[in-house]
C-alpha cells in the first residue's frame, strides 16, 4: 500500500492530449479525479482483495464495517452528476489506460 501511496505525490506536469485538452476546467478537474480513483483501485486491488477475503472468511467485525462502507458510492451533487454526464466515458476509459495516468 505504501507503493501505491508514494505514486500519488508524483508530478504530473502537461498533459499532451487533445481530448483532455479540448475540456472546461472544471470537466478536467472531474476526469483528473476519476482518474486517480482508477488507478488507485487498480493499484490496490491485489492487497484489498486479499483483505477483503481475510474480512468475509473471519467475519471480522471491524472489517466488516470497513467493506459495507467501501461498497457505497459517493454522494455527488447535482452539478457534479451533470459534469460527469457531459464527459465522454470511452476518452476517460482510453485515459486513464496510458502511461501517464495509469497510476496513482
Amino acid at each position: 500500500m505504501s507503493y501505491c501511496r508514494g505514486l500519488r505525490d508524483r508530478e504530473v506536469n502537461q498533459v499532451d492530449d487533445s481530448y483532455f485538452n479540448s475540456l472546461t476546467d472544471a470537466q478536467k478537474s472531474k476526469v483528473l479525479g476519476i482518474l486517480l480513483f482508477k488507478a488507485s483501485d487498480r493499484c490496490y486491488a491485489y492487497e484489498e482483495a486479499q483483505y477483503f477475503k481475510f474480512v468475509i472468511r473471519t467475519n471480522d467485525a471491524d472489517g466488516m464495517k470497513i467493506l459495507k462502507l467501501a461498497s457505497f458510492a459517493p454522494q455527488q451533487t447535482e452539478a457534479s452528476k451533470a459534469i460527469i454526464d457531459s464527459l465522454d466515458s470511452k476518452e476517460v476509459e482510453r485515459l486513464s489506460n496510458t502511461e501517464q495516468f495509469s497510476t496513482p
